[in-house]
């Protein structure tokens, strides 16, 4: 990308030059309409060369700063939601699509507190009897069940980002 902005450079400053010699040669006139077309022609080629060397500058600025993380705020998150055994809680995220990344996490409460923030039997070791998990999702909701005989998800959080897909 960059031998190609040199060489479209070198080839622009190349006519330009051999346009200036042939308009010397020829008139002599700065007032002449050649004469303006090269100067505007000049104008926006430094003008372009100004906005790479800023956009070059800024990236090098990204490039240097730290990385906090891979991911960014999810787009949905619950907040800690109290949820009861054998409980379906339907989560309204309204993000107008079901192409998404979920997360959901659990928090033991009672004699079960030492577990604290947890993903303990997540997706339900099933069939409805323990642990949480999630389904139905849609445009506009997603629903949460935990299993009737479970004893570690005492509260749920659900953190729901957006996929923004690849334009290729």
């Amino acid at each position: 990308m960059l031998k190609k902005r040199y060489m479209v450079v070198g080839i622009l400053a190349f006519c330009l030059t051999t346009t200036l010699f042939i308009g010397i040669a020829t008139s002599g006139k700065k007032e002449d309409p050649l004469w303006t077309t090269i100067s505007e022609l000049q104008a926006d080629v430094d003008s372009l060369n100004a906005t790479i060397a800023e956009q070059e500058a800024r990236i090098s600025e990204l490039e240097s700063q730290p990385t906090t993380g891979f991911l960014s705020r999810p787009a949905y998150d619950s907040g800690w939601t109290s949820i009861a055994k054998d409980q379906e809680i339907i989560f309204y995220h309204n993000l107008n699509t079901t192409e998404v990344l979920v997360y959901i996490i659990g928090c033991a409460g009672g004699e079960w507190a030492d577990y604290g923030i947890h993903q303990i039997e997540y997706g339900g070791a099933w069939y409805g009897d323990v642990g949480a998990g999630w389904c139905q999702i849609n445009n506009t909701a997603i629903h949460v069940i935990r299993g009737h005989n479970d004893n570690v998800w005492h509260s749920v959080r659900v953190m729901i980002w957006k996929i923004q897909l690849l334009p290729w």
